[in-house]
């Protein structure tokens, strides 16, 4: 993983502010070198939905870098650990998309939860869509996100090695 990310973000054409947030963390984790990227895009019929995805974003880091199980249960507990804090505050009326990659030593992991999507990017530069959003044609709205309480069942797993890079997109 390179020392260098590049973000970009954009209000888009309905909406006064943007709702998206997104984090990067470095860390040593057992003395090898850990890495993650993370976006949270709020959603919700209220007001709060930035700060449901900075809360989604800041309870997810903590527990990934707290974390003592392997990467696979570790980014599925903090997927878990985020989803109990915003349902526990908006009881399932705010909440958050959540798309993650986390890098540590020669592995790599995605969790996915929502419509915000995760690409690999293969040495050609062809981008493949590596998740599936939790929707449905048929009727609007998400089957899952980060705050809907029980039931939440994140999509962790890994990065083939054909891919160099990733990009972490929301809507």
């Amino acid at each position: 993983v390179p020392d260098w990310f590049a973000l970009r973000s954009h209000p888009g054409l309905v909406r006064p502010e943007n709702e998206d947030r997104v984090l990067i963390a470095r860390w040593v984790d057992r003395g090898e070198p850990a890495w993650l990227v993370a976006l949270a895009d709020g959603i919700g019929s209220g007001k709060a939905a930035a700060d449901a995805a900075a809360i989604v974003l800041g309870r997810f880091v903590g527990a990934v870098i707290d974390g003592r199980r392997g990467v696979e249960l570790r980014l599925e507990d903090a997927a878990h650990e985020a989803n109990r804090a915003v349902f526990n505050r908006w009881r399932g009326k705010e909440g958050a998309t959540l798309s993650a990659a986390m890098v540590r030593g020669r592995q790599t992991m995605l969790v996915n939860v929502g419509d915000s999507r995760i690409h690999g990017i293969d040495r050609e530069d062809e981008l493949v869509l590596l998740t599936k959003d939790d929707v449905l044609p048929s009727i609007s709205g998400l089957l899952q996100f980060v705050g809907m309480g029980k039931d939440l069942v994140p999509h962790v797993l890994p990065i083939d090695s054909r891919f160099v890079r990733a990009l972490l997109t929301s809507d």
